[in-house]
């Protein structure tokens, strides 16, 4: 997907589908000798995805301070060819993408992470569904805390089109 991103420099919102019931089928057929698993499982797998923000967001983070960098000397540059600012450009894009592909698909994590938690509670309630919830929770604050980029919900990020090819100039 990505590939076809950066061929024609638009991203359909139909091109990333999460099905929050997903996690919740595999989770509910496996199986387990006791149920108590399933809540270990459940909140494993929600612990390692805090885990994971912990060392994404500094690295995504340094990412977009270097593209507004790299975005800002575009200016200072004074012979940059139309395929360099349109390369710079497409580079810088890409790298928001991503970013925000990644808060989207926690967010998203977190949909289906709730569904299993509440199938769980129905089909097998338990003390432990509390910690599960606890760690749910954290999940969606560390979420929330790590909003790098903002775009409209459900729109397409487009890039800006290919600029008109400026002269070289050699001495």
């Amino acid at each position: 997907m990505l590939g076809e991103w950066g061929l024609t420099h638009y991203f359909r919102p139909d091109w990333y589908h999460c099905d929050p019931t997903a996690y919740a089928a595999v989770l509910m057929n496996a199986y387990v000798r006791s149920q108590t698993a399933l809540y270990s499982r459940l909140d494993d797998d929600i612990r390692n995805d805090v885990v994971r923000i912990a060392n994404f967001v500094p690295v995504a983070r340094r990412l977009i301070d270097m593209d507004g960098k790299r975005e800002k000397s575009l200016a200072f540059v004074p012979v940059l060819s139309g395929p360099e600012i349109a390369n710079a450009k497409a580079r810088i894009s890409e790298n928001f993408l991503v970013v925000a592909w990644m808060q989207q698909a926690l967010i998203d994590r977190a949909a289906s992470y709730r569904f299993a938690l509440e199938r769980l509670i129905v089909a097998v309630p338990s003390p432990f569904a509390v910690d599960v919830e606890r760690s749910l929770m954290l999940l969606r604050s560390r979420t929330a805390e790590s909003v790098l980029v903002t775009s409209p919900q459900g729109c397409a990020v487009a890039v800006a089109p290919i600029p008109p090819r400026r002269a070289v100039v050699s001495k």
